[in-house]
């Protein structure tokens, strides 16, 4: 008797932190809530008053720079040392990078939320959607998406230290808190963001057989 063999759908890739979405969501969003009903404007008004150096800590991961650098990166490994992997690992980044920033501007200009300058110039109206302003384009904060999935990038490739990259994201991106950029509910928000994109590109490439 020939017993049939069974066709298994093939396994998707293991990302850690995607994993653990669930959890991190509702951790996640449960941040964002409490700090905006309770933090973000107060917390806003003390770092006005008590002046912080922490405001160029996340200028080292300048958007235009990282959109050009990645790419470049890629022709380099691709095309002139004729090495695969670095070269995905750099296709890789440079995609979370651009999913991310597409991303994130379609939120800010649809929910169109206030800067923290407003809250200091009185103006009471927080949200103003399907704006362009860049001073109503604070929430997600661009800048912690753009950490978040290059530090939760690197822990696709070491998932043993997927917890402290998280969290070493969350607090580079809280320099945006501090240079009075946006408010905290906008970094988390950008952070989670970030972390889902990198995670869920990296799983999409690993499907599709993508040396990284």
């Amino acid at each position: 008797m020939i017993i049939p063999l069974k066709r298994h759908k093939p396994a998707k890739a293991p990302t850690y932190l995607l994993s653990q979405i669930k959890i991190l969501s509702w951790i996640f969003f449960i941040s964002m809530a409490v700090s905006y009903l309770f933090f973000d404007k107060p917390l806003a008004a003390i770092l006005h008053q008590n002046q912080i150096p922490l405001k160029s800590l996340s200028k080292i991961f300048s958007i235009k720079v990282l959109l050009v650098a990645f790419p470049s990166l890629f022709f380099y490994f691709r095309c002139i040392v004729k090495k695969e992997k670095p070269a995905n690992r750099m296709l890789f980044f440079g995609t979370a990078l651009a999913v991310g920033n597409t991303v994130t501007y379609l939120l800010k200009y649809l929910i169109g939320r206030a800067r923290p300058e407003w809250l200091f110039q009185k103006i009471s109206e927080e949200f103003h959607p399907l704006s362009s302003a860049s001073s109503l384009q604070s929430f997600p904060s661009g800048t912690a998406c753009t950490v978040s999935i290059c530090l939760c990038g690197l822990a696709c490739f070491f998932p043993r230290f997927s917890y402290y990259l998280l969290c070493l994201a969350v607090v580079i991106s809280l320099s945006r808190v501090f240079a009075e950029a946006h408010y905290l509910s906008d970094v988390l928000g950008g952070v989670y963001l970030g972390m889902v994109i990198s995670q869920f590109v990296f799983r999409k490439m690993k499907e599709q057989k993508f040396s990284l």
